[in-house]
């Protein structure tokens, strides 16, 4: 339930003063006897601040958490209060301050917090904290975010529903697995949005929500939320539209206690005669956005806070059994207290059927206002089949009423049913005894936990040898191996079960053939149904084509340029988590043309006359991929010979016959160079005569 609207204290500074050094402080220790529909101060409570909240551990003890103080700051301190013996002690601190949010009792002790206000605005945090342990810790988050809505327990799933989205009032309602962590928003709606009302899980699972307030003003409506079928409707109003008023299922009368909001009053619902009566005493004051919760060890209820630093207790008639089942002939001892000495109380015991039998006593009530009866115990003949039957108790006084329940079985087995997938538990699933029971066994099914009880017969006391089978549509059965069960418990069996297998279908894309070496490709696997969950390995052939692809949206995609020259047959091959089936593509074909590859050979330069012998590497390359190479290629000319003329330069370098890694990939085009002969330098020198011959010019021959 949800605080709104306390009186603005320092809370942290309440629990020093309270705890102090680790010890409680005892502020009373004495619990009165009060008569039933009246009320008894309940001494100090303390002040809490605004918008916290509260829940009520199994022992009575209650989890007080968060709020806002007077100047805005918002408050992370835990307290746990003990309405018994009205004392404090610390018990840490939220992961996440928060006002304006709800707290919620989890079947296995924990406590979950969801929404309300924090540092960075109107949140739909959840968090989770565990009394034994003091730590809190944040564990999802809700379908929508939400303040001062109402929230109720649903073993370890809570019932979310309402509040304010900071705008609007809200009328839609969601399911938080305190397990997975996960969230459920649900098609079905509230009658009405509202706001500051309270949710109650009733003693069948069925959760009453009651008065609130919406844009309308003040609420009168209840409606009733049923887990199974997951429907909301409506029941009797309220004697009185109320809001911020405080609900509290009565221990041992499975009443609901509304009291507070506006005014003093207080009322009761009884859902066996769905509707509401009015309480005819009131509180001491009128208390809005007080904390409340049930004394199970003291038949009380208790109310503190909301505009007072006091609180009382609320004393009410109760109704209970020595035990939870019975054997076939075994007495049913009811007892009771807190009725009127000496009335006569109208005891029936009704079976849990369509087709039912009503079974009716008295018990007269002892000076301290007891009564006790033990005229009733369970039948299995002809007439009367009582094996593994449920049974309402309803007993009725002159002004109180009150209702509990019990079971006639050899022993109760329970658990909890989860989809093998997701993890998420299951409702709705079959659970019945397949061998070993006795005569005809009543199947029970799953409710929105997940979580089932199943009664069950069989010979003699026990240990017996039993099989139960989990069904429901769209899944593969599961029977378990045959597992001993006592009278005594506890018997536990939990089951995961498999999705029926949906067939899947894949195909492939390209973004374009023929493509070129070198250059990216991306294909596309299609697997349908979208919502098929798995991952696509891409393959060249029998050749993977990198790792697999995760699936999303019905769709993996793959880029590459890995592809080499050539023909490629690509498949993909879709491999689906369960439910879903794996399925291969057909081949696509690819086709990857060679890519360019120029290679020209080095201009070069010689001497007429000279030799040159190429080393094979005299060239450039144009059009390489990643680490392909040319490590030399044949260089032929004419001009590399001694006699290469000037007259004829320059010379063709003409390159061919390329050495290198992947040049299979390309299509090589060979450009030539040039070799340019120079003329060779000459040096003439003339040759000097030692006794030259001179005529004389007087001579004649």
């Amino acid at each position: 339930m949800s605080v709104r609207n306390a009186r603005r204290v320092v809370f942290a500074a309440v629990l020093a003063a309270v705890v102090g050094a680790g010890q409680w402080l005892m502020l009373k220790a004495d619990v009165p006897q009060v008569a039933a529909g009246t009320w008894a101060s309940a001494g100090g409570f303390g002040p809490v601040p605004d918008g916290a909240a509260s829940a009520t551990l199994p022992d009575g003890r209650m989890v007080v958490a968060g709020g806002r103080y007077d100047n805005g700051t918002l408050v992370s301190q835990i307290g746990i209060f003990d309405p018994a013996t009205q004392s404090w002690d610390d018990g840490g601190q939220l992961a996440m301050a928060r006002t304006g949010h709800t707290a919620s009792a989890l079947s296995d002790g924990r406590v979950l917090f969801a929404g309300g206000y924090t540092a960075n605005g109107l949140s739909s945090d959840v968090e989770i904290y565990d009394p034994r342990t003091g730590q809190s810790v944040h564990s999802g988050d809700m379908w929508s975010p939400r303040v001062n809505h109402a929230a109720a327990s649903l073993g370890s799933v809570v019932f979310i529903a309402g509040g304010s989205d900071g705008s609007s009032v809200l009328d839609h309602v969601e399911l938080f697995d305190a397990d997975s962590g996960q969230t459920q928003s649900l098609a079905v709606r509230m009658s009405s949005p509202r706001k500051d009302f309270t949710a109650t899980t009733l003693l069948d699972g069925h959760v009453l929500i009651a008065g609130g307030r919406n844009d309308s003003g003040l609420l009168a409506t209840a409606e009733i939320f049923e887990s199974g079928s997951r429907s909301i409707f409506l029941t009797g109003p309220l004697h009185a539209a109320r809001s911020g008023h405080v609900a509290v299922l009565l221990p041992n009368n499975n009443q609901v206690l509304i009291a507070g909001g506006n005014g003093a009053s207080a009322e009761l619902y009884a859902d066996w005669r769905d509707g509401f009566t009015v309480v005819p005493n009131a509180m001491t004051q009128p208390r809005t956005g007080a904390l409340g919760g049930a004394l199970p060890l003291h038949d009380l209820a208790f109310v503190g806070g909301g505009g007072s630093p006091t609180g009382e207790y609320f004393g009410y008639a109760t109704v209970k059994t020595d035990r939870a089942d019975y054997w076939p002939g075994e007495t049913v001892t009811i007892t009771g207290s807190g009725w009127q000495p000496g009335e006569r109380v109208a005891l029936k015991i009704s079976e849990d059927a369509d087709t039912h039998n009503d079974f009716n006593f008295t018990a007269v009530a002892d000076a301290q206002g007891r009564i006790e009866n033990k005229e009733f115990a369970p039948i299995e003949n002809e007439v009367f089949h009582h094996f593994g039957m449920r049974f309402y108790l309803t007993a009725t006084g002159v002004a109180s009423t009150a209702l509990n329940t019990f079971t006639d079985g050899n022993a109760t087995i329970t658990g909890v049913v989860r989809d093998s997938v997701t993890n998420l538990p299951l409702a709705n699933v079959t659970i019945s005894c397949t061998t070993g029971c006795n005569g005809n066994q009543n199947p029970t099914t799953t409710d929105v936990a997940g979580a089932y009880t199943l009664t069950v017969n069989f010979a003699g006391n026990g240990p017996a040898p039993l099989t139960l089978t989990a069904s429901k549509a769209g899944y593969t059965n599961q029977t378990t191996p045959s597992f001993n069960v006592t009278q005594a418990g506890p018997n536990t069996k939990d089951f995961l079960l498999v999705p029926n297998a949906t067939s899947t279908s894949t195909s492939i894309s390209t973004s374009g053939t023929p493509s070129v070496y070198g250059d990216a490709v991306t294909f596309t696997a299609t697997v349908t149904p979208t919502s098929a969950t798995g991952s696509v390995q891409f393959k060249d052939g029998v050749v993977n084509l990198g790792g697999p692809v995760t699936v999303s949206g019905g769709q993996a995609t793959l880029p590459t340029s890995a592809l080499l020259a050539g023909a490629h047959s690509i498949t993909a091959v879709f491999t689906g988590t369960a439910p879903f089936t794996d399925s291969t593509s057909s081949p696509l074909n690819q086709q990857v043309n060679a890519k360019a590859l120029t290679i020209t050979a080095t201009n070069q330069n010689k001497v007429y006359g000279t030799v040159v012998t190429p080393a094979g590497t005299e060239f450039t390359v144009s059009g390489l991929v990643g680490t392909d190479n040319v490590t030399s290629v044949t260089l032929s000319s004419s001009g590399y010979v001694a006699t290469a003329s000037v007259a004829g330069s320059p010379h063709a370098i003409t390159p061919s016959a390329a050495v290198g890694s992947g040049l299979t990939n390309y299509n090589i085009i060979y450009t030539a160079g040039t070799m340019t002969v120079s003329a060779r330098p000459v040096t003439v020198s003339a040759s000097p005569c030692s006794n030259p011959q001179v005529a004389d010019p007087g001579d004649r021959h």
